[in-house]
């Protein structure tokens, strides 16, 4: 079976991979920063007044991954964010990607419509989530935007002079962290950083060329039915034009529908058998294959009925 991979897990497991001989690669803040995104705190650097250097991180870079967190209520088309994420800008979430990766809802993923100036936070998606969140939601909040409105800053620096507090593994970053349209957003419980000896974009980029260089997934026919006026891309007027049947009900498949991929379903009614034939959309179809015949040299093809039907299974 292949398996799935999120654009975020393998930027996660390649800094992993590349950076292992790094006392640190990886880190989740357990305390809410300055409210303008300038500071991200790491309790688990603190070394109480001794045993490391004010100037430990500095010049390390910081990548926000994401935020994660357990709801602490729901609505049709709205999540509460954890307490301890700090009271954030008014709409700093606004065109961010949240998901919803265990507990009620689980599945679901929508894009942030709006966020409120409280603590807890309250989100609002832009369409209902299937069933509404509860404290068993967790959720994950990924930064992303459009065009026209963000200017968002996911990537900061620890200062080269003393950035870090000792005590409170508190590190000062420049510039501080933004949302959405360029406004502050504040470092609170739950935001996941990659650390970084060097510009986290030379790790980024490179996984973006590896991905634009894959080829997409190609649907090739589990059963094959060749029709008299080469109406095999089941894309005619209507049904009925190109297709009969006996014993048998014919309807365009709705809901098994993958990269493209479209069916013509056939139901028994009374003693009849079924069959499902499977087709490529016409523009997919014409960027994946070449007929091998010329129009002069097309071979000679018949209709079959629907109680006489020759398939071939692959």
């Amino acid at each position: 079976m292949p398996v799935a991979f999120t654009r975020d897990s393998i930027l996660l497991a390649l800094a992993q991979e590349a950076f292992n001989e790094h006392d640190i690669v990886d880190l989740t803040t357990d305390s809410a920063g300055a409210a303008d995104g300038t500071t991200v705190i790491f309790g688990e650097l603190a070394h109480g007044s001794s045993g490391i250097t004010d100037t430990a991180f500095h010049d390390v870079y910081m990548y926000l991954r994401r935020f994660t967190g357990l709801a602490t209520a729901g609505g049709a088309s709205t999540i509460t964010l954890r307490t301890s994420m700090g009271t954030l800008a008014a709409d700093v979430l606004k065109n961010f990607t949240i998901k919803i990766t265990a507990g009620t809802s689980s599945g679901d993923e929508r894009t942030i419509s709006a966020n409120s100036n409280a603590n807890p936070t309250v989100v609002t998606v832009s369409s209902a989530f299937s069933s509404t969140p509860t404290t068993s939601s967790y959720y994950e909040i990924y930064p992303s935007g459009s065009s026209a409105s963000s200017q968002i800053i996911r990537t900061a620096k620890a200062l080269t002079t003393s950035p870090f507090a000792v005590s409170t593994g508190a590190i000062t970053v420049a510039p501080g962290f933004n949302g959405d349209a360029g406004a502050n957003m504040l470092m609170g419980v739950g935001a996941e950083m990659l650390f970084y000896r060097d510009r986290p974009n030379l790790h980024i980029n490179s996984i973006n060329r590896l991905l634009r260089g894959l080829a997409p997934p190609t649907f090739f026919p589990l059963s094959l039915h060749i029709v008299a006026n080469d109406a095999n891309d089941m894309e005619p007027s209507t049904i009925a034009t190109d297709y009969n049947s006996t014993a048998a009900t014919l309807a365009t498949e709705s809901t098994i529908v993958k990269n493209g991929v479209q069916s013509l379903k056939s139901t028994a009614t009374a003693g009849g058998g079924s069959r499902t034939w499977t087709r490529l959309s016409a523009s997919r179809r014409a960027s994946h294959f070449t007929p091998p015949w010329t129009a002069t040299s097309r071979p000679a093809m018949t209709r079959s009925s629907a109680s006489s039907t020759s398939s071939t299974r692959g």
